[in-house]
């Protein structure tokens, strides 16, 4: 038995232990632990075949058929945590015709093919890169619709709220990443074997390296699970405002009324600020302060307060009686609750980062 097959045989029941514990999992989101549990079950089955193809009684066609169930499984997975979605629409059958296509060959290949017949042993090899091309346009196609998914409702969130602390998906973007860099050895492994760059040593490493990577995706996502309930019971709720038209004279009381509050009240110091609860200190509707927002200062809410947060962080910087305070407290005085989200916005509004403008301080001074 080499590393290859130990490594398959270890992640496969892996999967399936972890496939268990999801659907155990004692956490709401029943539709996105059910795709979630659906995705490792289909993942350990695809190992399983993979692994145990050599000692099978019978010969299967050399198609990756529970492989056109991932791409699709994950998505539907990470649509129901954004979308919160509660049950399943049955157009999302859709999603698994190519698997059942590829179900259906399978059960008629056992059936019908004669192993003996000499055009058999031909189109073993056409089957298998027509297969692997479908695949490859297959999980391309998911892949795009996964990130979209992901950054449309970052995009949505930063419409209505403030805080960076909320809309963490840096683990979401690494477990979609995590997929695609085992997708992109599967595919390598493909093309290299096919144009005959490789040998089975070269092929048994790039497996190995797949495998590994299924591993700690999967483990990755699971522990996600235990640990933090969105991971189940979907990100935040977003909501949703209708479009409102407000006349000129309207949209420039507003964007007065709202520099005005800015600059006095200074709520941006509010880490938890959201779109509502600033327009409830203005008495306007949401949706209304939302477009002035978006059309008089040409920003959406988040980078519209972190604007000012960045600005009175510069303040607080170039002023000599906060020298001895560190970065981290001046983050915190200023509205944000994450070291990171604080130095991408800083970098962004300013071009350079917390520490190279406070030592480019200490030098003109």
């Amino acid at each position: 038995m080499n590393l290859l097959t130990i490594i398959s045989v270890i992640t496969t029941f892996q999967l399936l232990l972890l496939g268990l514990v999801v659907l155990k999992a004692g956490q709401p989101g029943r539709l996105a632990r059910g795709f979630l549990s659906a995705y490792l079950f289909s993942n350990a089955l695809l190992l399983a075949v993979f692994t145990g193809k050599p000692w099978l009684p019978f010969e299967l066609p050399n198609i990756p058929t529970f492989y056109f169930l991932l791409a699709p499984l994950l998505y539907l997975y990470i649509r129901t945590l954004c979308q919160h979605e509660t049950s399943y629409d049955r157009t999302d059958f859709v999603h698994f015709l190519l698997f059942l296509a590829a179900f259906l060959y399978t059960a008629a290949w056992l059936i019908f093919r004669d192993p003996d017949s000499p055009s058999a042993q031909s189109w073993n090899l056409y089957e298998y890169r027509l297969s692997q091309i479908l695949l490859l346009c297959q999980v391309a196609t998911y892949v795009f619709l996964t990130f979209s998914q992901i950054l449309s409702y970052r995009k949505a969130y930063q419409e209505q709220s403030a805080s960076s602390a909320k809309i963490n998906l840096n683990w979401l973007l690494l477990l979609v990443s995590a997929f695609t860099l085992m997708w992109l050895f599967d595919v390598a492994s493909f093309f290299l074997g096919a144009m005959g760059w490789i040998g089975k040593h070269g092929f048994n490493l790039l497996a190995i390296l797949s495998v590994f990577i299924n591993f700690v995706f999967a483990t990755l996502l699971v522990y996600r699970g235990m640990k933090h309930s969105e991971a189940f019971s979907g990100l935040k709720d977003v909501p949703r405002y209708a479009a409102n038209g407000l006349s000129e004279t309207e949209s420039g009381e507003i964007s007065e009324s709202l520099k005005a509050l800015m600059d006095g009240s200074r709520p941006y110091l509010n880490p938890d600020l959201s779109l509502k609860e600033l327009s409830e200190m203005l008495k306007v509707q949401p949706r209304q302060l939302s477009q002035v927002i978006n059309s008089t200062f040409r920003k959406n809410f988040f980078d519209f307060i972190n604007q000012y947060r960045i600005e009175e962080a510069r303040r607080l910087f170039s002023d000599p009686a906060n020298s001895s305070k560190t970065i981290l407290e001046i983050l915190y005085q200023v509205g944000y609750n994450s070291k990171s989200a604080f130095n991408t916005a800083f970098k962004k509004q300013t071009g350079q980062t917390p520490t190279a403008f406070r030592k480019k301080l200490a030098e003109k001074s």
